[in-house]
């Protein structure tokens, strides 16, 4: 460094504001490098959970079929996504040796792996760290080289839309208590392992039944709901853990509220240590930040017992739907 820079750089440490200053700009860097080498090492791990695999692979190479069931039983057993193993396999097939990340991160080897062509794929890499290029730039790249017949490339491991399960809001179904201090008699089924019994007599209605609570808070049958109608709910945004699950207070009807951690229905997001997670996660933040509720159909829960929801928010009027927009993005992958 030059005498004049270290000079002034001393004299502007000397005033409080300086030294505020070049601490902020120490503790950014430092927070960089680190998210840097957790990516390295992200990348890193990837590869060698690929060749791991692909090595106990070769013990069963006889067996047509071992492949496809020995991720799905690993993706049961370790809570990752099928799909992130099937590529982490096709990430170690692709490169024997493990390659450099040289500033790539997952995400970017994931768009490199629709490359057919390995010196192509080289090249285009090389250009994304020189560049410096985003997920999204390197994604633009392939598609453009694409379309101009530069290259082919193999689709992605599965990236069609989700069908929505929107159910309606209010409808629930008429249960038959088999334990507690209504054994035998009639409840309605709230959701998420909770029933209500109206004070109210007589409760009238039969096991099974699909009834619905009006605008005045009378509870009626109904014709025009099904089961596809059920587990429907408003819902507000407590906090965004990362793109795929939130945690959330669900308003259960007749005065009931329970606070909730929801997973997704149907997609995987990046890892939250990663630059492609923490920007997933910062679009649903976004979406949900400005509308004041929302509306969830939750089916089964996971292993980890959270529930899988469909999320849908409206801003000016237009409803959509969170999981279709975050696969539609590039920001998630089907599961």
């Amino acid at each position: 460094m030059p005498a004049h820079t270290i000079a002034e750089s001393k004299k502007n440490l000397a005033a409080y504001g300086g030294l505020l200053k070049r601490v902020r700009e120490t503790i950014r860097a430092g927070k960089e490098r680190a998210l840097a080498a957790v990516e390295r090492e992200s990348v890193r791990t990837k590869w060698e959970v690929g060749k791991l695999i692909l090595e106990h692979l070769l013990f069963h190479k006889e067996r047509a079929d071992y492949g496809q069931r020995v991720t799905k039983r690993l993706s049961a057993d370790l809570g990752i996504s099928h799909t992130e193993l099937r590529y982490m396999v096709e990430f170690a097939r692709t490169y024997p040796i493990r390659p450099s990340t040289g500033g790539l991160s997952w995400a970017h080897h994931r768009e490199l792996l629709s490359v057919n062509d390995p010196e192509i794929r080289l090249e285009v890499a090389r250009k994304a760290r020189q560049a410096k290029w985003s997920e999204k730039d390197l994604r633009r790249e392939i598609k453009e080289r694409k379309a101009s017949r530069q290259i082919t490339v193999t689709e992605p491991l599965s990236d069609e839309p989700l069908v929505p399960m929107k159910g309606k809001l209010d409808t629930y179904r008429i249960i038959t208590a088999k334990a507690g201090p209504w054994t035998g008699e009639s409840a309605i089924d709230l959701g998420f392992s909770n029933y209500h019994r109206p004070l109210a007599a007589p409760f009238s209605f039969h096991d099974k039944e699909i009834v619905a609570l009006s605008s005045t808070g009378k509870l009626m049958r109904t014709k025009d709901a099904s089961e596809a109608d059920l587990f429907t709910y408003r819902a507000w945004l407590l906090q965004v853990t990362d793109a795929d699950t939130l945690w959330v207070l669900v308003d259960l009807g007749f005065g009931f509220i329970t606070r909730q951690q929801l997973r997704l229905r149907g997609l995987d997001a990046p890892e939250i240590t990663s630059r492609a997670g923490q920007e997933a996660k910062r679009f649903v933040e976004r979406r949900l930040k400005d509308v004041s509720s929302f509306v969830i159909t939750s089916t089964k829960s996971d292993k980890y017992d959270r529930y899988l929801v469909d999320v849908f928010y409206t801003v000016k009027g237009k409803e959509h739907f969170l999981n279709n927009r975050l696969l539609e993005r590039g920001l998630a992958e089907r599961v």
